[in-house]
């Protein structure tokens, strides 16, 4: 990793074309100050020498004081501290995850922001002016998405809690919401190359599980088939392995036969789509939603769910519920993509830019997870080009319910546990 660290990725830590050229100088001069101390120095080493410069007192490289010294006199506001102590802490971050006797170092790199001395000059104001930059910082959406990831590398990093204790700390189970929860534009690339083997590694692991758990569901319902024993004593019967979900057996069997007609033969959802979309050439956009409809609806049995869920169709969603002008128009790209976002919004409670949080929590209350989670399967399979939006939406609905507990979020685990296994196929 050392010549990654020394590439020009790495100088100028800061790209805001507002901040003053001598600030980005002295940050970078500070940051590959220690851009050199990680390659030669323990973790333990280097924590120690950024809690002296966290502490502004007793650095032992006059150098780098008066850069902080100039930094502070500078105009500098809170964003470039916070762009600043962000790199830090994700080249940090990014070194030692190469060493797994390091875990404990990224959650003590991220407590020396919570737990300033107290010992600072108030009176002085270049102190005080860097201790608010550190308050700030702690408070800030970067700081927040690097403890999000020293919770997805270790949970038990930041809670003596024997079990996960809020929905946040699942977050490592959820490889969909990486990108939009832990990430931003302007990351090291050494920081993202480490979120994507995370990812992948964990994408890879949970593919493989549940593929041939559809594929032993598939072999059961053929044998019941040929045996004339019904679906629902097989039901009773365990999973020939540990699955990979928070659902309980029965659960997950369920959702693993429910979305058995997303797949067809061992292919999976994507290889399904021209074949899907032929069967919409030459309809109006009137027999389209009265197929749109149906197809959403029809694993749905029980009738006074189907009936709900129909009206709620047809009251959240305009284009359904009053086109007329559209009614005798050939369907075409743009509305088969404009009618499944549309659904799609209904669903999340996103409309008109604002997001009603409680929308998807009711459904899945009403619904049932799995089922919710296969209405959005449907769409995804219908029109591929959801897909980031949908985890963009989850990921948003994730971080507003992140720090409540376990138990007031069962229905919304339930369902992304569904959705798990359907984002697992299909990426």
């Amino acid at each position: 990793m050392n010549s990654v660290l020394m590439n020009q990725e790495h100088h100028q830590v800061l790209n805001n074309k507002y901040t003053h050229p001598q600030t980005i100088q002295e940050f970078d001069s500070i940051y590959e100050h220690f851009v050199y101390y990680i390659q030669m120095e323990s973790s333990f080493e280097v924590l120690s020498r950024f809690r002296l410069l966290i502490e502004a007192e007793n650095y032992p490289d006059p150098k780098i004081l008066e850069s902080l010294t100039q930094t502070l006199r500078s105009q500098s506001n809170s964003l470039d501290f916070n762009s600043f102590f962000n790199r830090c802490c994700q080249l940090f971050i990014s070194y030692w995850s190469q060493t797994p006797d390091n875990e404990s170092a990224m959650f003590e790199l991220l407590s020396l922001f919570k737990n300033l001395p107290s010992s600072h000059n108030k009176s002085d104001q270049f102190s005080q002016k860097w201790q608010q930059s550190i308050t700030d910082f702690a408070k800030s959406a970067q700081y927040l998405k690097l403890q999000r990831l020293v919770r997805l590398i270790n949970p038990r990093l930041v809670s003596d809690a024997p079990k996960p204790q809020y929905l946040g700390d699942l977050i490592g189970r959820y490889p969909f919401l990486y990108k939009n929860c832990l990430l931003d534009k302007d990351d090291l690339r050494e920081y993202r190359h480490l979120l994507s083997r995370i990812r992948k590694e964990k994408q890879h692991i949970l593919k493989q599980g549940f593929r041939r758990g559809i594929i032993f569901q598939k072999q059961r319902l053929e044998i019941a088939r040929l045996r004339q024993v019904s679906p629902e004593t097989l039901l009773s019967l365990r999973q020939p392995a540990k699955h990979l979900t928070l659902l309980n057996d029965k659960e997950y069997t369920i959702a693993l036969r429910q979305f058995i007609p997303l797949t067809q033969g061992n292919l999976f959802l994507g290889y399904q789509i021209n074949q899907l979309r032929n069967n919409l050439d030459g309809l109006s956009f009137k027999e389209f939603k009265n197929w749109f409809i149906n197809y959403l609806l029809q694993d749905i049995n029980e009738l006074s769910k189907r009936e709900q869920f129909k009206q709620f169709l047809n009251n959240k969603i305009p284009l359904i519920a009053s086109s007329s002008d559209y009614d005798s128009k050939q369907i075409d790209e743009f509305l088969i993509q404009r009618t499944s976002h549309q659904v799609l919004n209904g669903l999340i409670g996103y409309q008109g830019q604002n997001f009603n949080y409680q929308t998807l929590v009711d459904l899945i209350t009403d619904l049932g997870a799995t089922q919710i989670a296969s209405v959005i399967g449907k769409l995804l399979l219908l029109n591929p080009r959801l897909r980031n939006y949908v985890t963009s939406q989850l990921s948003e609905l994730f971080c507003f319910h992140e720090s409540k507990s376990i138990s007031n979020c069962v229905g919304l685990i339930q369902f992304l546990e569904n959705y798990l296994i359907i984002w697992s196929i299909i990426a």
